[in-house]
């Protein structure tokens, strides 16, 4: 099974699921401020997997560390509303990570 581990940990970001979407929440910061966040995606198939933004506000880099380990850098511009979705496809299996925070 999939795991996502959530490796900037000095921004007070928080990773949470509920068995069907990833929550990843900024927490509160200023409109305009870019976010990024760099997360590690383990037990993936490295070289199919792949998460794709919805919208142009987010990126996300792709980094293959192993077979079976993905690092990926997502970038949130901070001046389109919240939530955002991207789209995490793994194996055929597609799941979403959705964005979330406080604009101040």
């Amino acid at each position: 099974k999939m795991k996502i581990e959530l490796l900037t940990t000095d921004k007070g970001y928080n990773l949470s699921n509920d068995n069907t979407t990833y929550f990843l929440n900024f927490g509160k910061f200023k409109t305009g401020e870019p976010q990024t966040a760099k997360l590690k995606f383990s037990e993936v198939n490295s070289k199919t997997f792949s998460l794709e933004p919805t919208c142009g506000c987010t990126t996300a880099e792709k980094r293959i560390i192993s077979e079976t380990e993905v690092e990926q850098t997502v970038i949130f511009n901070g001046k389109a509303p919240l939530p955002k979705t991207l789209i995490i496809t793994n194996n055929k299996k597609q799941t979403q990570l959705k964005l979330n925070g406080d604009r101040v």
